[in-house]
């Protein structure tokens, strides 16, 4: 399947998925969302499910749910504490259910809102700060509605993954999620993306990078450059083909 070409199709595909898949995965996700969460008015998915449904369709979907919740931090964590969530490396909270691990937060807590250094209130306010632009878009899941910039679905017609918000507190990890997704996705660097990798990787980077990737990922891409010239020369080309989205490559 190829990326969605607007945004009506793309709510098309997540409500099909999200409401009326009956798989014995969703047999755990659904009611447990409903039921657990149903104090807040509004909460949204983020992430991966939305942005690789975009991109390709269910098939290139192999992550976990994150959810932000449009109400204040102290009633977020009266949730953890309630479900035994666990606190993650991101100041928000991670749970178990079933075969699913959902992540959550306050969007007053979001990673986003951490690294930026603003205050964010509303769903929609986190749309501005994401890192990568891929990353800007919500499915609101009591309004079955997506919240995303119009100009959103122009990101995999383009074949453009870009920087939408450059303040980050990991320039090791984001580095990381650049070159899997420039590689993987097969998609070219966009003009404030280049200019992160051109400033940030050097060889000392380049080394601590493939380390960390190497523990995490079973598919690394950092181990096949000798230095960060050839590395930035690489992943800043831009002779990667258009139509990258639809390669179908899962593990990033």
């Amino acid at each position: 399947m190829s990326a969605v070409k607007d945004l009506y199709v793309l709510k098309q595909r997540i409500d099909r998925y999200f409401w009326e898949n009956d798989s014995s995965e969703m047999a755990f996700l659904r009611p447990h969302i409903c039921s657990k969460f149903e104090e807040f008015d509004r909460i949204a998915v983020i992430g991966g499910m939305v942005r690789d449904f975009a991109r390709v369709g269910r098939s290139g979907f192999q992550s976990d749910i994150d959810i932000i919740i449009e109400a204040p931090e102290g009633q977020v964590s009266s949730l953890a504490d309630r479900l035994g969530a666990r606190r993650n490396k991101f100041g928000g909270y991670g749970v178990s259910i079933g075969p699913w691990s959902v992540d959550f937060w306050a969007v007053e807590t979001t990673w986003s809102a951490a690294s930026a250094g603003v205050h964010l209130k509303h769903l929609e306010d986190v749309l501005d700060f994401t890192f990568f632009n891929t990353d800007s878009i919500l499915y609101d899941i009591w309004s079955r509605k997506i919240i995303a910039y119009d100009k959103y679905m122009s990101i995999y017609n383009d074949n453009i993954i870009d920087i939408n918000c450059e303040r980050t507190p990991s320039i090791g990890g984001n580095m990381i999620r650049a070159g899997r997704r420039i590689k993987l996705w097969n998609m070219n660097a966009g003009q404030k993306l280049t200019l992160f990798i051109e400033r940030y990787l050097d060889d000392i980077l380049l080394e601590q990078v493939k380390f960390l990737e190497a523990g995490v990922y079973k598919n690394p891409v950092f181990l096949q450059w000798r230095n960060a010239s050839e590395a930035k020369r690489d992943l800043t080309s831009r002779q990667r083909r258009s139509g990258g989205a639809e390669q179908l490559t899962f593990d990033f």
